[in-house]
Parts: C-alpha cells; structure tokens; sequence
C-alpha cells in the first residue's frame, strides 16, 4: 500500500534553520510525507509577532486552517481577524502574512505540491553575485522548504559573464549554512526526485 505517517513536530523547522526561530516556525511536511502532488505545512507564529515574509504565488491556491491560538490575516490591504477552526482559502495573486494574537496562532497550510527550480540569477546582473543568490535562496528555502526547491542553471547564456564551476562554488559556499540534508536536496535530491533520475 503507498501512504506515509509523519507527526509534523518531527519535521525540520526551516524558520529556526534561517534565524527566524524568534518569530515563528515553518514545517514544510511533503517531503517526509513523500507527497507528489500536495503539500502541507505547519506554520507556528509566536504570540505577538508577525510572518516574517509577505508571500503570494503566480498559480497555487493555498488552503490555512487554525489549529490554535487567534490573530489576524493580512491579504493584500484587508486584514481580517481568525481564530480556533477558521479556513482560509487565497487566492494566488493574493498577498499573505499573519501576526499573532497574545496567545500565539497555529495553522496548516494546505497547498498544491509546487517545486522551484533556483536558476538565472544572474541573467539581469550579468555576474554571479552571491549576495543575490543567498537571498533567493534564504526567501525560497523559507517559503518552500528545500525538498521542493533544486538549483538550476541558465547555461550557455551565464558562460557570457560566468564559467560553470564559479557558479556551482558559489552556490555551495551560500548553501554552506544550511543542514547537509538540505543542501542535498537543493542540489541533487528534489531535481532527481522530480526527474525521476537515477541516483
């Protein structure tokens, strides 16, 4: 039979893994779950704060429930207040965040299971610039979890102001600071998942 268990409190928290562990937690499940085609998280936002990262998507609809706590959404300009068993379905194009209320906000985040494909960095800057890559990588880490994010290239146009192996360094030294299993993901795992590559 093909179904997996996972407690989500035995998932890595990626908000603590970027230094946001003050302000929530984020526990991207599918890939324990060895989900193809949905995805769920476990998003924690400690009592008074607020999501660290705003986020919308191009295509995905995402679907909150409120296990625990109380708050407020915030889509695009509304704010609204949630609490205890409250679903929230946005739309896409909808902006996101919430804040906590004083007794913190628990909820899951039921999403289609979305990968990222991390590419062309550099193609509007000509140069491979680490800067910019650690914070695309760090703002997608945190929003996908690295088991849906995998790097890519936009090769032969960065051989203009790169050679490949400059790239792949700098993609290591960035990926440097994150658990070995997510710089495995990012940089082989999630691709020969999604490709269905020998390993």
């Amino acid at each position: 039979m093909d179904y997996t268990i996972k407690n989500l409190k035995e998932v890595e928290d990626m908000a603590a893994a970027q230094g946001l562990g003050e302000v929530q937690e984020a526990r991207f499940a599918h890939g324990d779950l060895e989900a193809e085609q949905t995805g769920i998280s476990l998003q924690r936002v400690k009592p008074g704060k607020r999501h660290a990262i705003a986020h919308r998507h191009k295509t995905a609809e995402e679907v909150y429930v409120v296990i625990s706590g109380s708050g407020r959404i915030k889509l695009d300009d509304r704010v609204e207040e949630i609490g205890p068993l409250d679903a929230i379905r946005v739309g896409p194009a909808v902006t996101r965040s919430f804040e906590a209320g004083e007794d913190g906000l628990e909820l899951l985040a039921v999403h289609p299971n979305v990968i990222v494909k991390l590419s062309g960095q550099g193609t509007f800057v000509h140069r491979v610039d680490e800067e910019l890559i650690r914070l695309v990588v760090d703002t997608t880490l945190t929003l996908f979890g690295p088991e849906r994010c995998m790097f890519g290239s936009n090769f032969p146009i960065e051989s203009i102001w790169t050679d490949f192996a400059s790239l792949v360094s700098t993609w290591v030294r960035v990926l440097s600071d994150y658990p070995v299993q997510a710089r495995r993901d990012v940089l082989a795992r999630t691709a020969r998942r999604v490709y269905a590559l020998a390993d």
